[in-house]
């Protein structure tokens, strides 16, 4: 499974969160929420051992996926986009003024598209190259 685990939160907030891996990937990605400017827009990477934590930050809220280093990161945030799609069209606003948890739901729609070999194939078929994290 290329996407490790995925998180959305609103500043140190989890909103929805999805793992089926174990490890401390989790405490490491409350540290980065701890560091981003959620009122700026903006996507990054973090590297740690052979893991890439990428994020973006759209409309105040963290989009955040975990990937092996060989994952190509161009695919890791074409999956963040698709994700915040389709977490903005089923929750709206509602985002910003949510409690921990309260759209956990969403994991089955993180877990899907995590999962998902049509949108991987896709991606890297159309517009990936096979480099490791960027």
């Amino acid at each position: 499974m290329p996407i490790l685990y995925a998180l959305i939160a609103r500043g140190p907030i989890v909103l929805s969160e999805y793992t089926d891996a174990t490890g401390n990937f989790e405490l490491i990605a409350r540290r980065i929420l701890d560091k981003i400017s959620p009122g700026q827009d903006q996507k990054r990477q973090y590297k740690h051992d052979a893991y890439c934590f990428n994020y973006m930050v759209s409309d105040g809220t963290t989009y955040l996926a975990l990937s092996n280093e060989v994952f190509p990161t161009r695919l890791s945030f074409a999956f963040l986009d698709d994700i915040c799609r389709q977490f903005e069209a089923t929750y709206g606003d509602r985002a910003s003024t949510a409690v921990a948890y309260q759209m956990n739901d969403f994991n089955r729609t993180l877990r899907k598209q995590s999962l998902n070999g049509l949108f991987l194939n896709f991606y890297l078929n159309s517009f990936c190259d096979f480099n490791s994290c960027e």
